[in-house]
């Protein structure tokens, strides 16, 4: 089974992406645009932008899409709990934006 990466329930499979090598910060870029901006209302596009900007995008930024493992997913949630977030608002953030499935 391919390996996928669901968004915000929607699953984009990531075999196709892995070939051009798209970074997490290139790939959300494509994302934002091609689904966040045609299926969710305004308040839910800045929800989705702050997640990606405040967070996400300093932590997976530079790394290939087709290279994010559970382990990345484990030690992203590590840093947040050390900088103070609550597991739930970690569960949110991964849920609302990114939620990594092998």
């Amino acid at each position: 089974m391919p390996r996928r990466l669901y968004l915000a329930g929607d699953s984009i499979d990531i075999g196709a992406l892995r070939s051009k090598d798209l970074t997490f910060a290139e790939f959300a870029v494509k994302w934002f645009e091609d689904y966040v901006r045609p299926n969710n209302k305004y308040s839910e596009q800045l929800s989705k932008k702050y997640i990606l900007s405040s967070s996400l995008l300093p932590f997976f930024g530079r790394k290939p899409v087709g290279q994010i493992k559970g382990h990345d997913i484990e030690r992203y949630k590590a840093q947040q709990v050390q900088e103070g977030y609550t597991n739930k608002t970690i569960t949110n953030r991964l849920k609302q934006v990114l939620a990594h499935r092998i």
